[in-house]
């Protein structure tokens, strides 16, 4: 099976909205940082019960706390992706792109064979760590982060033929 991969900005963009949202590591950051307002306004209360003020007295503070804190759980994840999107415009806007625009992707019985301009990569269907997808991608994993990004609207009808494929050469299953 041979395609013709067209990576867009947004393709990539999802790539690394996909990664930072399922990624073990990054899915603890992200609890992390979700629930750091709500543990520091819990402390912030506790301190000033044991300093001696009256619950009566710091209702206010603490609905004002406890507002800000499911204020921040809720935004937070929205304010990484627009970190994303700022990171990979600035990178675009120095002139490099941190990936291949157009590349030919081959998935023949023993490898997998990407093709750009400047070079050609050949990976092991062995050398695939994970593959995932999302409503409009499939990811194949090479690396930690490395990844061979592959839309399926570049993948046409044959996108169910192309999963039987790899679920049969690399022995995984497809994460979503």
């Amino acid at each position: 099976m041979k395609f013709d991969i067209h990576l867009t900005e947004e393709d990539y963009i999802a790539f690394n909205i996909f990664h930072r949202f399922h990624s073990p590591r990054s899915r603890k950051y992200l609890l992390f940082f979700r629930l750091f307002w709500f543990i520091v306004s819990i402390l912030f209360l506790l301190v000033l019960l044991i300093t001696g003020a009256k619950p009566s007295q710091i209702w206010p503070e603490a609905v004002i706390l406890l507002g800000l804190s499911a204020f921040f759980y809720f935004r937070y994840p929205g304010s990484v992706k627009q970190g994303i999107r700022r990171q990979i415009e600035k990178i675009k806007a120095e002139g490099k792109l941190p990936y291949n625009a157009e590349e030919t992707i081959e998935f023949t019985d023993d490898q997998i064979v990407g093709v750009t301009d400047h070079s050609e990569n050949r990976w092991q269907y062995g050398d695939i760590v994970k593959i995932c997808a999302d409503e409009e991608h499939i990811f194949l994993y090479t690396g930690a982060v490395q990844t061979i990004i592959l839309p399926l609207r570049c993948l046409g009808e044959e996108k169910d033929a192309l999963l039987s494929l790899l679920r049969d050469k690399t022995g995984k299953d497809i994460m979503k």
